[in-house]
């Protein structure tokens, strides 16, 4: 369930929506198809793949402390220009070399053995 926190006519002004630790996080894309920035710091995710297929227009994704070992499903999100991911468990960040788009990478605190093979 997705509860609307805060709504503006102004468009300058951000979206704030409440989401439920109940509600099925992959219903967000298909819920905001045009979604551009996204905050799910704290959440548990088992995967990105968790996030669905329709996020394709997020520019930026903020995923601090969810738990998070690995990048699978990033490749629907091919819009990202900032990724943050300090306080998760990544050793693999080659999913992201198909991201031409990305200029900001925030992985302070993650731990990245086998960054050989990405760009």
């Amino acid at each position: 369930m997705l509860t609307l926190l805060h709504s503006s006519l102004d468009s300058s002004s951000p979206l704030y929506i409440f989401f439920f630790a109940s509600s099925k996080v992959e219903l967000l894309g298909a819920s905001l198809p045009n979604l551009q920035e996204l905050c799910l710091d704290g959440s548990q995710l088992a995967s990105l793949r968790d996030l669905g297929t329709a996020l394709a227009n997020l520019t930026s994704l903020s995923l601090a402390d969810c738990g998070l070992d690995e990048l699978d499903g990033v490749a629907a999100m091919p819009s990202l220009r900032s990724l943050r991911l300090p306080g998760n468990r990544i050793d693999d960040l080659t999913p992201l070399c198909t991201h031409d788009c990305l200029q900001v990478l925030l992985k302070k605190l993650i731990s990245t053995r086998k960054t050989s093979s990405f760009p």
